[in-house]
């Protein structure tokens, strides 16, 4: 499994390096800030503790290609991504994003320190003129990371029948939980990503 300190590699890490390194996944650390004292050398000070959240690595690669750089307008933008804590979406204040850490899909037997749960969406379809159309409404949930790790420990593909089984999943809103019961339509269930809660 690959792990890699972002805040000593990322400067020089591409797109094709990242793939090549088997890299999936950022973790990144919000930081709630307020103005320093008058008096200190620097402008801005942290109003609160750091938290960390977990994006895939192609939301924090740029149109060129390359990772995006920290404390950047374009990185700061992940403040509302869906992964992001909620006193990140919250935060009205100034604030910076940087990178914690780059790694690949947690495993069996190697996964991120503090990495507990996956973050999975469930998408419903519904028939419409003999084609499945999936609206806009979808539900999202977290399920112990073990929960998305099939028989050899590898994360398990989305829209498939492992995948399929989390709408089952005790953690699952019950609208979900119930559809096959509810419905005869299909659905789809995507892993999106990593949280620690």
């Amino acid at each position: 499994m690959s792990h890699q300190s972002a805040s000593s590699h990322h400067d020089s890490i591409d797109a094709r390096s990242v793939a090549e390194s088997n890299v999936t996944h950022a973790r990144l650390m919000f930081r709630p800030e307020e103005p320093a004292a008058d008096d200190s050398p620097v402008q801005f000070t942290l109003a609160a503790d750091p938290e960390t959240f977990v994006v895939p690595i192609e939301d924090v690669v740029g149109a060129d290609g390359t990772l995006i750089e920290d404390e950047t307008p374009a990185l700061n933008e992940l403040r509302t991504h869906d992964n992001a804590p909620e006193n990140a979406v919250e935060w009205d204040g100034p604030y910076t994003i940087i990178y914690d850490e780059l790694f690949a899909a947690p495993n069996a037997d190697d996964s991120p320190q503090g990495l507990t749960h996956a973050v999975v969406t469930f998408h419903p379809q519904i028939p419409v003129d003999k084609r499945l159309v999936i609206p806009d409404d979808t539900w999202t949930y977290a399920v112990p990371v073990q929960e998305v790790l099939d028989e050899d420990g590898a994360l398990v593909e989305d829209n498939t029948a492992e995948s399929d089984q989390l709408a089952r999943h005790e953690n699952a809103p019950e609208i979900v939980r119930r559809w096959g019961e509810l419905t005869d339509w299909c659905y789809q269930v995507t892993v999106d990503g990593f949280t620690t809660k």
